[in-house]
């Protein structure tokens, strides 16, 4: 849809609204960033009278779902993470990873294997009885390509 200008009535500015098809002034609109005005593209009237529909409802319910923000959320989201952290394979890598850290010091003081930037993360080949040996430095980028299996170059 093509944007409209906004218009000056009377000495005063204007912007038209696209639900109600009518000039009102800016105080009237919302704020919306992504707008090339800043401004939402309805009136604030017209928005109210559309959190009143039903659809406008159901996706108010679907969103707040899906939506961590709230107070509940939070706290079912860190026991998860508690209870998640206490499982034995996770125990393990944990144990390993810090290990790792203190036995090397950080990754930023060796370059990446592959791409010879500076390192910013240890890649463990396995978690096996080996673990001490099978390490190797990568960057950040070279280190997500590895472990989505698309090979690196």
């Amino acid at each position: 849809m093509k944007q409209k200008e906004h218009k000056t009535i009377d000495g005063i500015e204007c912007k038209h609204c696209f639900n109600c098809n009518q000039w009102k002034e800016l105080k009237e609109f919302n704020k919306n960033k992504r707008n090339w005005d800043g401004l939402r593209r309805q009136c604030k009237e017209c928005c109210a009278k559309y959190r009143q529909t039903p659809k406008a409802k159901k996706n108010q319910r679907k969103h707040s779902k899906k939506c961590i923000s709230t107070p509940q959320r939070k706290e079912q989201h860190k026991k998860y993470l508690k209870e998640y952290n206490k499982r034995p394979h996770i125990l393990k890598r944990n144990n390993i990873r810090s290990y790792t850290n203190r036995a090397l010091g950080s990754a930023k003081q060796f370059n990446c294997m592959i791409c010879n930037k500076q390192g910013e993360e240890y890649h463990h080949f396995s978690y096996g009885k080996d673990y001490k040996v099978n390490i190797v430095v990568l960057c950040i980028k070279c280190h997500k390509k590895l472990h989505r299996g698309a090979g690196v170059k």
